[in-house]
């Protein structure tokens, strides 16, 4: 797993907002990066980053203003293969 964006979400009022995996393929001792940004073309630019264990709790969560955002995923180095995944961003 290099790096993989999840399609973009929009609050409409200032909000808590919360991402996390709701599925992940790979061991639960997999290190990876999460983070929540703006788009920028194709990519994800993010504000917000943190570096986690493979989970399916929320391992991001901010009030964010009005606006569109984007979750991002990548790989700190040592995930050796492709992974699946779910993305799943929560926002009232």
């Amino acid at each position: 797993m290099m790096a993989a964006s999840a399609p973009t979400s929009a609050t409409t009022t200032t909000t808590t907002t919360t991402a996390a995996e709701a599925s992940i393929s790979v061991a639960a001792t997999t290190w990876k990066s999460d983070g929540v940004g703006t788009p920028s073309g194709t990519d994800c630019s993010t504000t917000t980053t943190v570096n986690v264990q493979a989970a399916s709790t929320a391992q991001i969560a901010g009030v964010y203003d009005v606006g569109v955002y984007c979750a991002k995923i990548w790989d700190i180095g040592n995930q050796y293969g492709p992974a699946n995944f779910t993305v799943v961003i929560a926002h009232p």
